[in-house]
Order: structure tokens, then sequence, then C-alpha cells
């Protein structure tokens, strides 16, 4: 009863405070372009694209740290990425990230349900990346790059109802991203088993294009990955099984120059994993998230699960790339 009467609070103050129900959750609109991306240096003149495919299952209710058993709202995020690389030099790296993004969104209430769906290009990211340090067991690659607000953010719905920032394809914004990535062989005996570590930081900027705001701002990100990656011979196929530990952390969004109390948090996944090299050029992989600890503030709607396959191709005959997932 105690939950009940909680979420029906949520929902009446949300009438007349300056936030939207419908943004009192964890997850920024648009495509997780800051996940599930390659980082790392091709040779240069080399080209590399990939293709990811993110599904995000976003179902979990949690109120004030606690996880409510009610399962009246379910969001599907899914995601298509193209990836393209180009060695300007042998250090230096330029990435371009193209998303397309479908969203759908189910309230089941005691007499009828809700749906609303949308898709559209999200919004376009470019990288550039700088390999500072290449030895024989251990590779650095630091990357800046700029998020452009190409994709939707005030698209329309059934019943030409605009539809809320979390079914938007694009955030509205032009966003900074740093990230950074260190990889090294643990044992001169096995260099195969490698020890990896990537932080991507995104800083959010104010936009005046998000739905039912003057003006919105989404809170700033960070994503650490940390965890091990080793190689196995199956006859004549090499598979790279992984375990990792992501940990993602978001401040506050802000609406109209007011803190949203809903928003901001930090998260804890099992991520494991696995990447087949079907050649020497061609590799495909997947990952899946897992939460193991979430301290959310307020009453939000978080991931599930998630699931992130990749299939890259690079035309160079080496390069020294490794694939990340660093996503919300």
């Amino acid at each position: 009863m105690k939950r009940i009467y909680s979420i029906a609070m949520l929902i009446t103050l949300s009438a007349w405070c300056p936030f939207s129900v419908y943004s009192q959750t964890c997850c920024t609109g648009g495509a997780p372009i800051t996940g599930g991306f390659q980082i790392g240096a091709e040779k240069k003149g080399n080209i590399s694209f990939g293709a990811i495919f993110d599904l995000n299952r976003i179902n979990a209710l949690i109120l004030e740290g606690q996880t409510l058993d009610d399962d009246r709202i379910l969001r599907n995020t899914n995601s298509f990425i193209f990836q393209g690389n180009y060695g300007v030099s042998d250090k230096l790296t330029f990435t371009m990230l193209i998303p397309y993004v479908w969203l759908n969104e189910t309230i089941s209430g005691s007499i009828s349900e809700t749906k609303s769906e949308t898709s559209g290009i999200g919004d376009l990211t470019l990288l550039s990346q700088y390999q500072v340090l290449s030895k024989s067991r251990s590779i650095l690659t630091l990357g800046l790059g700029v998020k452009f607000p190409t994709g939707g953010s005030q698209l329309k719905g059934q019943n030409n109802f605009v539809l809320p920032i979390t079914l938007q394809p694009g955030s509205g914004s032009f966003d900074f991203i740093l990230a950074g990535q260190f990889s090294t062989s643990l044992f001169e005996s096995r260099q195969s088993l490698s020890f990896y570590n990537s932080l991507t930081y995104r800083l959010n900027t104010e936009s005046d294009k998000v739905t039912f705001h003057d003006t919105y701002q989404f809170g700033n990100e960070l994503l650490v990955l940390s965890g091990f990656s080793d190689q196995v011979l199956l006859g004549s196929t090499i598979l790279e099984p992984s375990l990792m530990l992501r940990f993602r952390h978001t401040g506050q969004d802000t609406a109209d120059e007011h803190l949203n109390p809903n928003t901001g948090g930090n998260w804890l996944y099992l991520v494991p994993g696995a990447r087949v090299k079907l050649s020497s050029q061609i590799s495909s992989g997947i990952t899946a998230d897992l939460p193991i600890y979430r301290n959310l503030k307020g009453f939000q709607l978080t991931t599930s699960y998630r699931i992130t396959f990749s299939l890259f191709v690079n035309l160079a005959k080496k390069t020294l790339s490794f694939d990340i997932d660093n996503s919300q």
C-alpha cells in the first residue's frame, strides 16, 4: 500500500510541478551513442566501419533507490548505429557515428492501455582519437568528440500529440565527449589475457528544442568500463570472451532553471560478452548489461536489461583497435 500511495502522490504532483511525469526517467533522449562504439587507432589511410544493434528494455520502476513490484510501464529503445573510421595518420583516427532509433512505450491501466511510438535519425557524433601509447603489450588511446542535434526532439505521435523527450530520437543539444581507453596483456606467457579499462564523459549543454519546456539540460554522464578478456582458438575460429563491470553516473537534469528531482543517480552493471573473429578483417560480437546495483534519485523508470550486437569490417591488413561498450 505504501508503494502504491507513493506512486499516486508522484503522479499527482507531476500535474503542477515543472517536470512532466514522462520526463521522470533515467534515460537521456536519443540513442546511446557513447556506448557500443569502437575506439582505437587505424593505420594511415585505412578505413573500417561497423554496424551496432542496441536493444534496451526499460521497465524497472525505482522509487528512492527501491525497486517497485510494478510492470505497468514498459519502454523499449532500439538503436542501429553506423560507425565509420578513417586513419589520418598511424596515431590519429577520425570517427563518425550515425544512429537510427526506434522507441515505443506502453502504459497499462486497469481498463485500457496507452501506446506511443516513434522513430528517426538520431544525433550525429564526430570523434577524433589519438593513440598516446603503443607498446608491445599496452595501448592507450584518447578521444575528443562533439554530438550534433541532428535528431528530432519535438516529434509528434498518435493523435498529433507532441511526445516527451524520453521518446524522441534526439536530445536537441550540442554535447561534448571525452573518451579514453587502456588495454594491456597481463602475462608474458599468455599475452591474449588482457585487462581493459575505458572511460567516457559526456558534457551536455542546454537546449531550447525540447518538448514541454522552454529550456532543458540533461545531466552530465560518466561511464567507466573495466574487466578482462581472453582469446580461445576453436578450430580455425578465434573466440574472445570477456567479463566486465560498467559503472554509470549521471547528474540531475535541469528544466527551465529548476533541477528535476527524478533524474540522476548511479548504476553498476555486470557485462558478459564475446567476440568472434570471422576472418582477419571481420569480427562480430555480443554483450549483455545486467544490473547489479542502482541508487537513483526520486522516481525513475530504468533499464531491466540491455543486449548489444556488433559487426565490424576493417579494410586494413593490420589494425590496433578494440571494441568497447560503455553506454546508458
